[in-house]
């Protein structure tokens, strides 16, 4: 490299003229500062390597001894007063140039005739600046917007932007159908996106391409839990009841008392003779038989002026409720099924200025609320409450629920069963009524006192099965059930009496299948007749109809509004320009 080195004295008599030729007047201008020598000295030798020796020497006087002895043109950035300390031997320039720089945190940059000096900081955020951006467009199908932003915020570059689509409006669906009425009411998703929640991005291609593997790995399709649980309520009621009444009547003429007598059932007094009126008249009743319900088994014996009357009943109620309800939820997301009724009650509130009546609900039957959170080794957690209840309103219209319930916390594996709760309750009652001293003698008390004995056991037990769908066993599942359903409804309507509209208009339709397939078109086409005839709204016989005789189902349409739709679109269809085209206009 050639350098061409001109007297200080020359620079300013050129830059007079310089200035003279642009109409300025020339001002004095200072001595041109040569770098310092004290603390400092650098010799070049004939192979041109450098020695150094500098003592405390501000950076920039270093890069100026060195740019004048090597000839090179070094432009050095502002501040560059970081004092430097340094003895080489035999390096050459840019080995002097390393040696000098990276200690005190500064680098050098090539280019030309030029080698510039900065920080290697701001060389490193200049060199990023320089570079290109790029912006991307993520679709996110599963995981929200706002979940994803605070993820790939930290991965950004500090030049990079990041924004997204609000999200919608409507979270889910209302638990009833009057609080998703009163959300439409209020305008909840009016207007919000029909589509899913996109991302974008602004930043480097390798940032960019970052930002795309972590979102691939986050926006991906949830797993499904099909939870099947069985309730089973079990329940004994078991009663027994034995009651004795014992009477001793006189001045009662039994003979007058027959078999369909008002006192053969219940020893009402009846009619007494006149001639015994004079008789003295007296009654022992012990009433014990009134302690038995009615039904069981009655004895009575009447003899003399002693009547004795013998009820014992034994009553066994043996109920036994199971409910299997079946619910699919997405993982992390909450499911509720129930099977019941909601029984409705007035509910008053009264203030010092009005009164108030609201509409309550009390809901019975079998329920499952859960809310599944799949784990990678195959197991499933999960909030989990089922209940199996009964209950309705009381004649007063105050509500009432007899419920079997439980609330947990469980761990099980895909597919096992566990037992998330049991309940076993055994009642007893012992009732006896008689009378004191004579109910307590031995085999003759028996004569004098009445005794119920009522026994409830109860047990409940809740299972629980978990089942982890991955891939597409749901709708595998799923075309199943179609299917369990549509042959339930065909067997449904066999059962329908043989010579009803719609099992006739079948039977045509079966018999006009078997000609088609037989060839038999004619015969094929009076059977479709005939069932339409039946049933003109057979949608599979009026198809067949249609393929048969290549002719389409139509009638003439009377209605204004549809003629004037058809108009517009077959003027629409006509037009040259471009459907594309006219959409963009419309919207």
């Amino acid at each position: 490299m050639t350098t061409v080195r001109l007297p200080v004295a020359s620079v300013l008599v050129l830059g007079a003229l310089a200035g003279f030729a642009r109409g300025q007047m020339p001002t004095p201008q200072p001595a041109a500062s040569q770098p310092s020598n004290s603390g400092g000295e650098l010799t070049v030798s004939a192979a041109g390597l450098f020695d150094v020796h500098l003592r405390d020497v501000s950076l920039s006087d270093a890069m100026r001894l060195l740019s004048l002895r090597a000839q090179r043109n070094i432009i050095v950035a502002d501040g560059a007063t970081t004092k430097v300390t340094a003895d080489l031997y035999q390096v050459s320039f840019d080995e002097a140039l390393q040696a000098l720089l990276t200690p005190s945190g500064y680098t050098w940059i090539p280019q030309g005739k030029f080698v510039y000096v900065s920080r290697a900081s701001e060389r490193d955020a200049a060199a990023t600046a320089a570079r290109p951006q790029e912006l991307r467009l993520f679709e996110l199908g599963f995981i929200p917007a706002a979940e994803i932003l605070p993820i790939v915020t930290k991965l950004l570059s500090p030049q990079g932007v990041i924004t997204s689509t609000p999200p919608s409006k409507l979270d889910g669906v209302a638990p009833t159908t009057e609080d998703f009425n009163q959300a439409l009411n209020r305008g909840l998703g009016g207007k919000s996106r029909a589509v899913g929640e996109f991302v974008v991005v602004r930043d480097y291609p390798e940032v960019l391409d970052e930002v795309a593997q972590v979102i691939a790995r986050l926006d991906v399709r949830p797993k499904q839990v099909l939870i099947e649980a069985v309730i089973l309520r079990a329940r004994l009621d078991e009663s027994n009841a034995l009651g004795i009444d014992f009477n001793a009547l006189a001045g009662i003429d039994f003979r007058t008392v027959d078999s369909v007598s008002v006192g053969a059932t219940t020893l009402t007094k009846g009619n007494v003779p006149t001639r015994k009126l004079d008789t003295a008249m007296g009654a022992v009743d012990t009433n014990f038989n009134g302690l038995v319900p009615e039904g069981g088994v009655s004895v009575g014996i009447i003899t003399n002026n002693v009547a004795l009357f013998i009820r014992a009943l034994e009553e066994v109620v043996d109920l036994t409720i199971v409910a299997n309800p079946k619910v699919l939820a997405v993982n992390e997301q909450p499911g509720r099924v129930i099977v019941g009724r909601e029984d409705g009650y007035l509910t008053t509130t009264v203030t010092q200025t009005a009164t108030i009546q609201t509409v309550d609900f009390i809901e019975t039957g079998t329920q499952i609320l859960f809310r599944p959170f799949i784990g990678n080794d195959g197991y499933v957690r999960m909030d989990i409450h089922p209940e199996d209840s009964s209950g309705g309103l009381t004649p007063a219209n105050l509500p009432f629920k007899d419920t079997t319930e439980v609330t947990s916390n469980v761990l099980v594996k895909d597919g096992h069963t566990l037992v998330i709760g049991g309940l076993f309750r055994d009642n007893v009652t012992a009732r006896t009524q008689q009378i004191p001293w004579f109910g307590n003698l031995p085999l003759l008390g028996t004569l004098f006192r009445g005794k119920i004995d009522h026994a409830v056991r109860e047990e409940m037990i809740v299972l629980i099965t978990p089942h982890i769908i991955a891939g597409d066993e749901a709708t595998a599942e799923s075309e199943r059930a179609l299917a369990d359903v549509e042959r339930w409804r065909v067997l449904a309507h066999r059962g329908l009496l043989p010579w009803g509209r719609e099992r006739l208009a079948q039977a045509h339709y079966r018999w006009a299948l078997e000609h088609y397939r037989a060839g038999r078109t004619g015969k094929a086409l009076w059977d479709l007749d005939l069932a339409l005839w039946l049933n003109p709204r057979f949608l599979e016989a009026d198809r067949l109809r249609e393929q048969l005789k290549q002719v389409a189902t139509a009638e003439p349409d009377f209605s204004i509004v549809h003629n004037i739709v058809r108009r517009l679109i077959e003027q629409e269809l006509s037009s040259p320009t471009a459907p594309s085209e006219a959409s963009d206009d419309n919207q």
